[in-house]
């Protein structure tokens, strides 16, 4: 692998390493358990694992180059064969030595989306799309692999996966969610990932992301609950659920290292909350799905948070139904379903909740 390196960044040298690197894709595909994968990285790492970095480096804006990259990365950090495990370095290995790769792949990324010339052509903006998707699925592979622990990341206070992130999520609230839901494929990766990510990093969310960024994503969220697959509905309902977790268990500490960051976010995203609020409402009351279940679960965050929020985002569903009777019944069980809340996180309250839940879609539809 070295000697085509060694010419970059000639058009030759770098059709050279791109077919290095479907190789080693195809080599990694057939290592199907820990030994297998064993005896290869002790090969392969870390001589030639510099050596992909080093071309990652020499050809970071070459299409072909960085695709190849990162389908060599998402590939070497996939775990569905269990061939990482958690307590041997390996999996720590393959995570430390791909966050450079990535994190030079991301920063080139978003470098050229700043750019003014960036993204004007239907080619440019699928490359741009098929970046992010493939930059996704591989934080995706760390979270849902489980051979990287994040508190030891944070013990040490090493921060090249909050970094990797940080920039990632700088690129995906820079993008036109029009745009993208006409791409079916990287709109289902965007979700799956955000339901991962807060449930792995809700806490690292709040504390990394600028209450700016968190609030952006949080109107990703709330046009996920509007998309009409119910698997977008499910994952967006999933991500809500567990940031309302995290930030209504931070709230009730007495002492939260979070509870700057959480007011901040609060205070700038109040408009958004009330947003997803009223739709989740609307979709309880009016609408029926295999995601209906999943709606219980984010609408209960909603009113631990602020039981304000409820009310007027009920206030703003009942404006919009034009029969006395029917807004009279709703307007009825929904206060039941507000009042069945107690303000606590213990596990009973939300399955309370969720009876409750239950038996108001009964009555809603019983009247809708």
């Amino acid at each position: 692998m070295d000697y085509p390196i060694a010419n970059l960044p000639t058009a030759a040298s770098v059709a050279d390493v791109t077919k290095v690197f479907y190789v080693l894709i195809g080599v990694l595909r057939s290592l199907r358990s820990q030994e297998q994968f064993t005896n290869f990285f002790e090969w392969f790492y870390p001589a030639h694992f510099a050596s992909v970095r080093t071309a990652v480096q020499a050809c970071a804006r070459n299409p072909e180059v960085w695709r190849a990259a990162l389908k060599f990365v998402k590939e070497i950090t996939s775990n569905q064969s269990h061939r990482l495990k958690l307590e041997q370095l390996n999996g720590f290995i393959v995570f430390k030595g791909c966050c450079p790769i990535l994190s030079e792949l991301i920063k080139s990324q978003l470098s050229q989306t700043c750019s003014s010339s960036c993204l004007q052509t239907r080619e440019q903006l699928e490359l741009h799309y098929k970046f992010l998707k493939l930059a996704m699925q591989i934080v995706m592979n760390v979270i849902t692999g489980r051979y990287v622990h994040f508190g030891v990341l944070e013990l040490y206070h090493d921060t090249c996966y909050i970094d990797i992130t940080v920039s990632l999520f700088e690129i995906l609230v820079s993008l036109d969610l029009s745009s993208v839901g006409t791409y079916q494929s990287l709109t289902l990766t965007l979700y799956l990932f955000l339901t991962d990510f807060f449930r792995a990093n809700a806490e690292m969310a709040v504390l990394s992301l600028s209450p700016r960024t968190l609030s952006a994503v949080f109107h990703m969220l709330r046009r996920g609950l509007e998309d009409s697959r119910s698997v977008v509905i499910i994952s967006s309902c999933a991500a809500l659920d567990e940031a309302f977790q995290y930030i209504c268990r931070e709230k009730l500490k007495s002492k939260s290292r979070a509870a700057g960051k959480i007011a901040e976010f609060l205070q700038c995203s109040a408009n958004i909350l009330l947003e997803i609020c009223e739709v989740l409402l609307r979709l309880s009351c009016y609408e029926e799905g295999d995601y209906m279940y999943s709606l219980f679960a984010p609408l209960y965050g909603t009113i631990l948070l602020d039981r304000r929020l409820f009310d007027e985002a009920e206030r703003k569903v009942m404006e919009g139904e034009d029969s006395e009777v029917v807004r009279s019944k709703l307007a009825e069980e929904l206060s039941k379903l507000s009042r069945s809340v107690d303000f606590n996180l213990d596990p009973r309250n939300k399955d309370r909740f969720l009876c409750s839940y239950t038996r108001f879609k009964a009555a809603a539809r019983s009247v809708v």
